[in-house]
């Protein structure tokens, strides 16, 4: 029997073990942020007037764009900001691909709001029914996780209009959702976002991880991966010396079954509405 092996197994694991835990940089914003705000709204309109053309490129570069949060006739929040396409697989087969907003660090603090600079948005990938559908479909997973466990992703549904600012295309009016920065998450959970690349299943907090594992096994997800991290983030909560998995981007899923969704090359599975634990 080879005892070095797993001796040197269970030495790397702690080594990673204590980086993890080690103290960070952690923010410590105890603010309201921009997202807090837009939460207290039942019901909201995104209206982003940018160069179309430009944003259809799908490249991952910034671009100016006129930001304006509408509830009903009443103007909840106009700045200028940035916006840019996001998402691997989306910008490759997505009409209009997710986007990421970026606000002016100094613009938040003059409002009295903490200092997240960027919003996620996930809007229907075209203006077809379909993608509208798995687009509400996304969103309610979301908000299944939060039923589960506080260790989940808040978001905000909305519809989203974009406005070419060039007058050459038509407004583009999809269902769409942002989703809370993932240093407010942490903030919220009293920790950090590990973003080292190292990482295993054993460093993971054990019975909430199978919770993670049961909630994919549900919604039929098997588009992540605890190695690389892989459409998880990594919270480690230094006062109780916990190591959680936070979980995100369910396109793949057969919950929402797109069109475009299939399992993971490496299991016996046909399609993603089939179930394997």
């Amino acid at each position: 029997m080879d005892l070095k092996k797993p001796a040197k197994q269970f030495w790397l694991i702690g080594l990673l073990l204590s980086c993890l835990l080690a103290p960070s940089k952690a923010t410590t914003d105890t603010l309201p942020s921009l997202f807090d705000y837009l939460a207290g709204f039942d019901s909201l309109e995104l209206v982003i007037s940018t160069d179309s053309k430009s944003l259809l490129r799908k490249r991952d570069e910034y671009q100016d764009a006129e930001i304006n949060f509408k509830f009903g006739d009443q103007e909840v929040l106009s700045t200028g900001g940035e916006i840019r396409t996001r998402g691997n697989v989306r910008k490759d087969i997505c009409y209009m691909p997710p986007t990421k907003l970026r606000f002016d660090k100094d613009y938040l603090k003059e409002l009295g709001f903490s200092t997240y600079p960027t919003l996620k948005v996930v809007n229907s990938c075209s203006l077809r029914d379909p993608d509208q559908i798995y687009v509400h479909a996304e969103h309610l997973i979301y908000r299944l996780d939060r039923l589960f466990t506080d260790h989940s992703f808040r978001t905000i549904p909305l519809q989203i209009r974009y406005i070419d600012t060039q007058d050459k295309r038509d407004d583009m009016v999809f269902f769409a959702f942002i989703i809370e920065h993932e240093d407010q998450l942490a903030d919220r959970l009293g920790g950090s976002i590990y973003e080292g690349t190292l990482f295993k299943e054993e460093m993971l907090k054990r019975d909430a991880y199978l919770d993670f594992c049961m909630f994919q096994y549900m919604i039929g997800n098997t588009d992540w991966k605890v190695l690389n991290k892989h459409n998880m983030k990594i919270l480690r909560v230094m006062d109780l010396k916990e190591i959680h998995a936070i979980a995100y981007d369910f396109d793949y899923s057969g919950f929402v079954a797109t069109h475009y969704a299939v399992p993971h090359e490496s299991l016996p599975l046909e399609s993603v509405i089939e179930r394997l634990y």
